[in-house]
């Protein structure tokens, strides 16, 4: 009653919001109810009625701007969850060419390694025992389909795999050499992607 300065009963009050979200009396009334003037509060609420409807747009525009800016926030989030995305592919390929040419590394100093363990090729005259072995390749770079080598029959099959695999990559030819020991590379187990069939 302090607040609203209400001094007499039945007392009649009119609260409206203030620009900056405060509320103020905008009509009151104390006293016998027979002495109430409706006209009077009319015209009060007339009085005020484009301050409301400015209020009111205030309002609305605050809520349109905030929309805005949600939008705009909900755009940009997706931009940047797109950047993100699209960032991650491009360096998980980096990463897989990556790895590719680090493995195709592998493999060939595999092969130079491989190589160096490849026992000669024996002779009649060198040895009694000695097993000549036609091998024709499938789909093969050579202009020859078809080759023969003669194999020391005491050496297991995987003799006869890494010279097809040496001579399919074109390392029976090449002049280079592994310079790193008697072991293989470290970190590739090499696999034989084709089968052998008598």
């Amino acid at each position: 009653s302090n607040a609203l300065k209400v001094r007499r009963f039945p007392y009649f009050g009119v609260l409206s919001r203030r620009s900056n979200e405060t509320a103020e009396i905008i009509f009151n009334f104390n006293g016998p109810i027979e002495k109430f003037n409706p006209q009077d509060l009319e015209s009060v609420l007339v009085q005020k009625y484009p301050h409301l409807l400015q209020m009111i747009e205030q309002r609305q525009n605050i809520e349109r701007d905030r929309l805005i800016r949600q939008q705009q926030d909900e755009r940009f989030r997706q931009s940047l969850l797109h950047d993100q995305a699209r960032e991650r592919q491009r360096n998980e390929a980096l990463r897989r060419e990556q790895e590719q040419r680090d493995q195709e590394l592998l493999k060939r100093q595999w092969l130079l390694w491989r190589k160096s363990r490849l026992r000669p090729e024996p002779t009649r005259s060198q040895a009694q025992d000695v097993s000549r072995i036609a091998i024709k390749m499938n789909n093969f770079h050579n202009n020859s389909s078809r080759i023969v080598r003669n194999f020391d029959p005491t050496l297991p099959i995987e003799e006869i795999y890494a010279f097809v695999e040496l001579t399919q990559n074109n390392i029976m030819e090449s002049g280079d050499r592994y310079e790193y020991g008697d072991n293989p590379p470290s970190g590739y187990q090499h696999q034989y992607k084709f089968k052998l069939i008598i």
